[in-house]
């Protein structure tokens, strides 16, 4: 979403402060497909985690990709133990749907 005006200066807050806290970031930009349809994002994230398989930590920009996080973390092979923090909550994917999934946050 750093893309956006406006909107970006969020996820560009985040990024900047897990840099200075010494942490690699690996930053998508959502696809116009992707912000149409979270879904379509399921093939992105499976590469982005089959290439950094070391990533700890997933943060969403987006209230569709939060509600589709466990979706895309199934896809991955991926466990629920990833730290996701939210950084939009979506009516689709309420606090308590973290935790019930399993999510540590």
């Amino acid at each position: 979403m750093k893309a956006q005006a406006g909107r970006g200066q969020r996820t560009q807050g985040v990024q900047d402060a897990l840099e200075k806290a010494g942490l690699k970031v690996v930053y998508q930009e959502i696809d116009d497909a992707t912000n149409a349809n979270a879904s379509a994002g399921v093939p992105v994230f499976t590469g982005i985690m089959s290439a950094h398989p070391e990533i700890k930590m997933v943060i969403t920009d987006h209230g569709n990709l939060t509600g589709t996080i466990q979706t895309f973390l199934q896809a991955a092979g991926k466990s629920p133990v990833i730290s996701l923090p939210p950084a939009s909550i979506s009516p689709a994917m309420p606090l308590p749907r973290f935790k019930a999934a399993g999510c540590n946050w």
